[in-house]
């Protein structure tokens, strides 16, 4: 029997309305998917748009920083201690980096932006990321203080680890490039501990040092070295043992004489010290060629066992002289000087009468008039002992200044008061040139080139201490006017060049012991960026200090001590300006 179809109407009507209720369910629960998948892509979308504005700040921030990501082996750290070196070693009117805002106070808006952007958005790795804000904030305050950040390892590291997307960011202007040092501690080659400089003697594109230095079996040793334009270093030790009775290195005087080439040995040893022993020496036989009976011996020259030296003794000046080995000593009164001076084999001497003479310490030939100068002016009167005698004038000084020899001549300075004369001569002939305005300041050592006088002077203005060169001949001398402030810098020559070697200060930056050096020639120094030549300790390189720089002709030679081991070191810097370390070769 069929069912009622009252009863089945209203079940129709029930299922259907189900059917509805769950379709609208359905659609419902749909559109809220729908929407929260729309909602949460536009959320990541948002989230990565803020994810990549941090990655386009840190991108532009790491470019103007340190020029991009570091390379193999380098670190961040290490790269933006040596572009704040460059930075700081760089003439303003070189440093690309000096252009516009500068560096690193251009690089503030991009730290500031990593900053604030990482405020609105959690980076995978949230923590770190917390942290790279912080620091990044940091950073601001620390650029803007014109520094560069001292923890970059730390930041950098951060960014790795807060996974900051690579994002190409907008154009920025990047940093110098980061200096290099031209030599590393490896390269060098050690000259010895404790090194002493007695004394130096130029020769032709040579340099004759006599050193004392830490013996190997304790004590001292004293130690000959030749050192030229190019190889090395041609060193020999001076025997302890030059007399049985005087076997102490410190009786050597300073008038160890040196060698005629590199590979022959010293010809004549003066052991001025040595009481009864006293005297001049063949090297080799250890003979006595000349006993000194206790004269001051003011300087001299050798040439194998040929000699001439001078001396003031209680009865006035002597020169002594001999011509030849085996030769006896010939014995000559000298006018008492009213200045002398030795360059190369000759003696220069102001004599009564405002005579200067030149004489020929090789040859005793007879002595070259150099000149008869005009009279000294009258400087003031210096008031008798006696009232009743009338007050002595005082007259300015005569003194010789800078003198060096070339191949061609020997070339000195005489002064008195404010003037200056430029002394030129050869066995040919002497000629005495007066140098309009005098040579202003402290003087470095000369070099000669031929018939010319290379010479540095350092004038005082507004406090500071300023550099010229100037180039004197018989014609008279031309300045250069640097304008570069000199300050704590050794000044020397390699060819038409000038150096000014200096010692890194900056302890922020761990460059306290680096050597720095400016080779340019002297109106082109105040535009020339410093060279590292050697790095700091903490870096590779020494706790350098420069001890003297000597000029080679057409080189120059640094001479440098570690002072964390006391170890010095020769460096050479040629004329082109390249530097190079020097071997060491010691020769029996």
């Amino acid at each position: 029997m069929k069912g009622d179809a009252r009863t089945e109407i209203p079940e129709l009507i029930t299922a259907g309305r189900g059917k509805r209720l769950l379709l609208i369910a359905g659609v419902v629960l749909a559109v809220v998917i729908v929407a929260v998948v729309i909602g949460w892509l536009v959320w990541k979308r948002q989230r990565d748009a803020r994810a990549r504005e941090v990655g386009r700040a840190w991108d532009a921030f790491e470019r103007c920083m340190i020029g991009g990501p570091p390379g193999p082996g380098q670190t961040p750290g290490d790269l933006l201690r040596r572009i704040e070196l460059r930075f700081r070693h760089s003439p303003q009117t070189t440093d690309p980096a000096r252009r516009g805002a500068g560096w690193p106070g251009r690089c503030e808006p991009y730290a500031k932006a990593i900053y604030e952007g990482l405020k609105k958005v959690d980076l995978p790795g949230r923590k770190a990321g917390e942290r790279l804000g912080l620091m990044a904030y940091g950073a601001v305050n620390v650029i803007k203080s014109g520094n560069a950040p001292t923890n970059a390892d730390e930041i950098w590291a951060l960014a790795r680890e807060a996974k900051v997307p690579r994002v190409r960011g907008p154009r920025v202007n990047e940093p110098a490039r980061p200096v290099e040092a031209s030599l590393r501690r490896d390269q060098l080659h050690a000259l010895g501990a404790d090194v002493t400089v007695l004394w130096q003697t130029p020769a032709a594109g040579a340099e004759h040092l006599l050193l004392e230095r830490r013996g190997a079996a304790g004590g001292s040793e004293r130690v000959l070295c030749t050192v030229g334009a190019s190889g090395p270093a041609r060193c020999r030790l001076v025997p302890r043992g030059l007399l049985a009775s005087a076997d102490s290195v410190e009786t050597v005087s300073r008038t160890l004489q040196v060698p005629d080439s590199d590979d022959a040995p010293p010809a004549l040893v003066n052991l001025a010290d040595a009481g009864v022993d006293s005297g001049l020496y063949a090297y080799a036989s250890r003979q006595r060629v000349w006993p000194n009976p206790g004269w001051q011996l003011r300087g001299g020259w050798v040439r194998g066992e040929a000699f001439g030296i001078f001396a003031e003794t209680p009865k006035g000046w002597r020169l002594v002289t001999r011509l030849a080995a085996g030769g006896a000593p010939a014995e000559l009164a000298l006018p008492e000087p009213l200045a002398l001076a030795e360059v190369g084999e000759w003696l220069l001497t102001v004599e009564q009468g405002d005579r200067v003479v030149a004489r020929r310490l090789a040859s005793a030939e007879t002595p070259v008039e150099v000149a008869v100068l005009p009279a000294p002016p009258v400087v003031g009167t210096m008031a008798s002992p006696d009232a009743e005698e009338a007050p002595d004038p005082v007259q300015p000084t005569w003194r010789f200044g800078e003198r060096c020899r070339s191949s061609e001549a020997a070339l000195a300075v005489l002064a008195r008061g404010d003037q200056r004369w430029l002394l030129v001569g050869d066995a040919a002939g002497w000629k005495a040139t007066e140098l309009p305005g005098g040579l202003p300041g402290i003087h470095r050592p000369a070099v000669c080139r031929g018939r010319t006088m290379e010479l540095l002077a350092v004038d005082w203005l507004d406090g500071e201490s300023w550099l010229e060169r100037h180039t004197c001949s018989e014609s008279g001398c031309v300045k250069e006017a640097a304008k570069q402030p000199v300050g704590e810098a050794d000044l020397g020559h390699a060819g038409d060049l000038v150096l000014l070697a200096s010692e890194g200060d900056n302890e922020r930056l761990g460059d306290r012991g680096a050597i720095w050096l400016r080779v340019a020639r002297a109106p082109e120094l105040p535009a020339t960026p410093d060279l590292l030549v050697v790095d700091s300790a903490a870096h590779g390189g020494i706790s350098g200090l420069v001890r003297a720089v000597h000029s080679l002709g057409e080189a120059a030679l640094l001479l440098l001590e570690d002072a964390s081991d006391d170890q010095s070191y020769l460096v050479r810097v040629r004329a082109d300006g390249a530097v190079e370390p020097v071997a060491v070769e010691m020769l029996p």
